[in-house]
């Protein structure tokens, strides 16, 4: 079974940009900055219990990490919803905290280049871009989910970069 384990971290973030906005509004800064603060550290907790959680699964799982290099992503093309999103997530720090709780109990963590991931098949590799939430194979028929699809590639990507690693 797949579970989304950063189901509850996008909630907060919406919730909390919302809070943010009304008290722009309303002009009162130095809440405002209290609240950013707060803000900060349930972020920073949340990382450490996405991080712990990934960390989990792959041991339970007898295997290795593989994240998606995402150091160009704030330059990314995108609508201005996700724009938000992708500047406000602290991706860098999780990828630290995954890094080092996952070296503390002997996983391997690899990072792989994110290029095409959502666009090739991870059943026969064929590139077809996806419609919607959903990935549609043109060469062999797969119907998947775009995301579940990527994670899928990413997976395969990890793998192989750690075995012509070793």
């Amino acid at each position: 079974t797949y579970e989304y384990l950063g189901k509850n971290y996008i909630y907060e973030r919406i919730k909390y940009r919302a809070i943010r906005r009304r008290l722009q509004r309303q002009g009162k800064d130095r809440t405002l900055k209290r609240f950013g603060n707060k803000e900060h550290r349930l972020m920073n907790d949340l990382n450490h219990k996405l991080s712990k959680r990934i960390v989990q699964f792959a041991v339970e799982n007898d295997s290795n990490i593989a994240m998606e290099d995402l150091s160009g992503i704030r330059s990314a093309r995108c609508t201005r919803a996700f724009r938000y999103f992708l500047n406000s997530w602290q991706f860098y720090q999780l990828r630290l905290f995954v890094g080092y709780k996952s070296a503390a109990v002997g996983i391997d963590t690899v990072f792989v280049d994110p290029k095409f991931t959502s666009q090739d098949c991870s059943s026969c590799g064929a590139r077809t871009e996806s419609k919607g939430k959903w990935y549609v194979c043109r060469h062999c028929g797969l119907e998947i989910h775009r995301d579940k699809n990527a994670a899928f590639n990413i997976s395969k990507r990890g793998t192989q970069s750690l075995a012509s690693s070793s």
